[in-house]
């Protein structure tokens, strides 16, 4: 099969170089639109649906209109990843306008170009229900651990925050009628949206378009790159979240968990389009 899905959308290159443009102008564009409150996940505590220090899951949802109200774009933003009691805990302290580990203090949020309502910046999404997911669990939105470190009192949830997000949008926001449905992300979001791509286009089953793009979330391993240290780093976050079970069967049956975490040993079995976006400047693929 190749790396079929990245394929399909390739010729359209107006469009690509188009939203190559759009998302690399995100610096810029952020502040000229309006912000937009936090909402949080209802009965998240209850749920599980928690952030690393157990304080309720979180997003930012922007209702779309005219000819956009059955149309959505989810994001997923980037923030690394932590990988033992230590990291995570020190993430953990992390509230406020840029924390990976809490949801405490979330302050209104100004979205992404490519979620902006203004027409003239962004003819396509403008008018889309647009979502964006707080990124507080350190484990892409993959981790779903029941038990709760004693000493530490870390939740893992990622996962079960995702699922919740859009469970309660279907069930109140209208998300269940979606006609046309993009699941966004960039860096460590660009991984998640990668490998929860089928899992978005499975709780829509009744749209009739679902993709997913990837903008800086294909890490790599190569022969000219630290790729044992991202070997061991990928090796690490797996085992400290348990991801095994979670991480695509298709992978996991064939390698160890840490290996699925490179975006390479998935993308094949990927059913829903998949549309990466990378640059070959990328400072975090080739650091030393």
């Amino acid at each position: 099969m190749g790396y079929q899905n990245q394929i399909m959308i390739a010729p359209c290159l107006k469009r690509v170089l188009y939203l190559l443009v759009l998302i690399i102008s995100q610096v810029k564009g952020q502040g000229t639109d309006p912000q937009v409150n936090v909402t949080f996940i209802t009965d998240a505590i209850a749920k599980g649906a928690v952030c690393l220090d157990g304080s309720p899951g979180a997003y930012y949802f922007a209702q779309g209109f005219e000819d956009g109200v059955d149309n959505w774009i989810v994001y997923l933003p980037g923030g690394a990843w932590c990988n033992s009691k230590d990291d995570c805990l020190r993430r953990s302290k992390s509230g406020g306008a840029d924390g990976l580990g809490s949801s405490k203090n979330a302050p209104p949020k100004t979205l992404f170009p490519i979620q902006s309502p203004n027409k003239s910046i962004n003819p396509d999404f403008y008018n889309w229900n647009k979502v964006y997911i707080r990124y507080c669990d350190g484990a892409s939105f993959m981790a779903d651990v029941e038990a709760v470190d004693p000493e530490t009192q870390l939740y893992l949830r990622g996962r079960r925050i995702f699922i919740s997000v859009l469970e309660e949008l279907m069930a109140t926001k209208g998300m269940a009628n979606a006609a046309n449905a993009l699941l966004v992300g960039d860096s460590a979001g660009g991984l998640a949206t990668i490998l929860n791509c089928d899992r978005f286009s499975s709780l829509l089953p009744m749209a009739r378009r679902v993709k997913c793009i990837s903008d800086s979330g294909f890490f790599i391993q190569a022969k000219d790159l630290p790729e044992d240290n991202a070997r061991r780093y990928f090796a690490s976050i797996a085992a400290f979240h348990e991801l095994a079970e979670f991480l695509p069967e298709s992978c996991t049956q064939r390698m160890d968990p840490g290996l699925c975490l490179f975006p390479e040993n998935v993308v094949d079995d990927i059913q829903t389009p998949l549309f990466l976006l990378n640059s070959d400047f990328d400072r975090y693929q080739d650091r030393e």
